[in-house]
């Protein structure tokens, strides 16, 4: 994934389009790293 200073004016057209994906990707990065952060607390 590039870095936010990498991006160009071209890559920024592609994130906004791609926004609605992204935000569902991020939502499953969220559930899963709080299921990690769970696992932690009760170990």
């Amino acid at each position: 994934m590039a870095c936010v200073t990498d991006l160009n004016n071209e890559s920024l057209v592609e994130f906004a389009a791609d926004k609605q994906g992204f935000k569902e990707l991020l939502s499953e990065v969220m559930k899963m790293n709080y299921g990690t952060f769970q696992n932690y607390v009760i170990a």
